[in-house]
């Protein structure tokens, strides 16, 4: 069962720490799971970042005549 760190805060970050002999070493077979967690958190984190700067319905942005 993979527990749940924040201190890893990127891909990059979760792959370094499997090969690092501290207390906040990752075990190799763990990488997988935290890797994909990670980019499935971000494609969440850009979805709800678009819904919540989304213009509302039938709004339109100030456009000059021009366009």
């Amino acid at each position: 069962m993979v527990h749940c760190v924040d201190s890893f805060a990127n891909p990059a970050v979760t792959i370094a720490r499997t090969f690092s002999n501290t207390f906040a070493g990752i075990r190799p077979q763990d990488v997988l799971p935290f890797v994909i967690a990670q980019l499935i958190g971000a494609l969440v984190a850009v979805y709800v970042c678009r819904w919540l700067l989304a213009e509302p319905a039938g709004v339109t942005a100030n456009r000059s005549p021009a366009e």
